[in-house]
């Protein structure tokens, strides 16, 4: 009986059990944000901060990473790819500053 209250309680304070963690999908995704990497990159030819994060995710921060953590670096980098696939870039220095005139 106590179990039951306790996890009752548990789920209605929104503390459910995470969800199960697939690494064969979560490797699919990986690939598949590199390849949008590689394909933005190819696309463009100018730097950009928040894919240079996304791809730092995916490099540097994967290896050390759970897999419950390789599932959140990917939410981020869908996150970061939207983000900066979006906004175009400005091109030489002020640019900024003119358009906002």
């Amino acid at each position: 009986m106590r179990t039951r209250k306790t996890t009752r309680r548990l789920l209605a304070a929104g503390n459910a059990a995470p969800l199960r963690v697939r690494p064969a999908a979560i490797d699919r995704s990986r690939a598949q944000y590199i390849a949008t990497i590689a394909t933005f990159r190819q696309l463009t030819h100018e730097t950009n901060a928040v894919i240079e994060k996304a791809q730092r995710l995916l490099t540097t921060h994967w290896a050390p990473a759970s897999w419950a953590a390789r599932a959140e670096i990917l939410k981020t980098v869908d996150w970061l790819l939207r983000l900066g696939t979006s906004q175009p870039t400005p091109h030489g220095p002020g640019a900024s500053q003119a358009s906002r005139t």
